[in-house]
């Protein structure tokens, strides 16, 4: 665990290097985090990184941080809600 933590800070402190993070969703699509920076609100949240989800039915973006060794991801929905959503950091693999 300890391992897969401090891989998952260096990846975000790594600006340069563009690596993404994957899990499967609930809709059979997948919640992607990347280490771009956050688009919402024209990119003011540098501190964020970009995050993804998809399905069959839609796609949104949002925001994303790991806090206490969780990753917490703020979803920018279609309707303007913005709602926080806590996933263990576990869930996630490397994309390859």
């Amino acid at each position: 665990m300890k391992k897969f933590l401090l891989a998952l800070v260096a990846f975000v402190s790594l600006n340069a290097y563009a690596d993404t993070w994957v899990m499967t969703n609930q809709g059979g699509g997948e919640i992607t985090l990347s280490s771009d920076v956050c688009k919402a609100d024209n990119g003011q949240w540098v501190a964020l990184k970009h995050a993804y989800s998809w399905t069959n039915k839609i796609y949104f973006e949002g925001c994303w941080a790991v806090i206490d060794g969780n990753v917490h991801v703020t979803w920018v929905m279609p309707d303007g809600t913005r709602p926080r959503r806590v996933y263990p950091i576990t869930s996630f693999n490397r994309k390859s």
